[in-house]
């Protein structure tokens, strides 16, 4: 797991990666800033991601999550 606090006016964040049978990671996104992550990412086709998810983490954690 990757977690990111708050850092400036981006909100925080946080990265799941399953490695057991299919590599599939999920990003959460703190969009309200009191703990309440919701699913913002995936690479598992059975769950939904919001198109606009880029632009919610900003390019430098896009970059973080997919090093990650």
């Amino acid at each position: 797991m990757l977690s990111r606090p708050q850092a400036g006016s981006t909100a925080p964040y946080e990265v799941w990666k399953y490695t057991r049978v299919r590599a599939r990671k999920f990003v959460f996104y703190d969009v309200t800033r009191f703990g309440n992550y919701v699913l913002i990412w995936t690479d598992e086709r059975r769950e939904s991601s919001r198109p606009n998810w880029r632009d919610l983490l900003g390019p430098e954690a896009v970059e973080d999550v997919q090093r990650f």
